[in-house]
């Protein structure tokens, strides 16, 4: 993953893009915890729209195995709009149910 990630505190800049959508933020943007969720210790944040961390925290998909988190994974770099916002939900999902929050985490420092 090369997504450019910011320190918790990181005020959305108008200028910044959307991690999902890669729209222009302008003035209608937050910080999301990404890749780790802060419920689960994340201390980084990526920019992200108001549409897009909406949707992103709407969709509930059901997640069997690490394999469904590589498989999603890999398919950002292809994947539109709403199917990076699904993809992103998947990825908490799986880090919600133990899977790699520890090998993430210490990715982070």
């Amino acid at each position: 993953m090369n997504w450019e990630v910011y320190p918790e505190g990181t005020k959305a800049d108008r200028n910044m893009k959307c991690y999902i959508c890669s729209s222009t933020l302008r003035s209608r943007g937050e910080m999301d915890h990404f890749p780790v969720p802060k419920r689960l210790g994340g201390t980084k944040v990526m920019p992200i729209c108001i549409n897009c961390h909406d949707d992103k925290d709407r969709h509930f998909v059901k997640l069997d195995s690490e394999e469904s988190f590589e498989s999603a994974m890999s398919l950002w770099a292809k994947a539109d709009t709403q199917e990076r916002i699904i993809l992103a939900r998947m990825y908490n999902l799986i880090l919600d149910q133990g899977a790699l929050v520890s090998t993430l985490l210490e990715s982070e420092e």
